[in-house]
């Protein structure tokens, strides 16, 4: 499961700059906006840990750190 999980990110965030450009752009001025530190690296992927019943499963990260998990630890 974890080698089909990468390999899954993988294949995916191929094309996410492209897909995901104008998602990317309006969620990073947003995060600005409300002051969150983002970094140029904002970038859509799978985010397997997310993914359920309940659908989803695609988030934006920075770097690796899904912004969902922005400011935890």
């Amino acid at each position: 499961m974890a080698e089909a999980g990468r390999v899954a990110r993988q294949e995916f965030s191929k094309d996410s700059q492209i897909l995901f450009a104008e998602t990317i752009k309006e969620a990073k001025l947003a995060a600005q906006r409300l002051g969150a530190l983002v970094s140029d690296r904002l970038h859509a992927m799978l985010d397997v840990q997310a993914m359920g019943l309940s659908g989803g499963g695609i988030s934006l990260h920075d770097g690796d750190l899904p912004l969902r998990r922005l400011g935890v630890g």
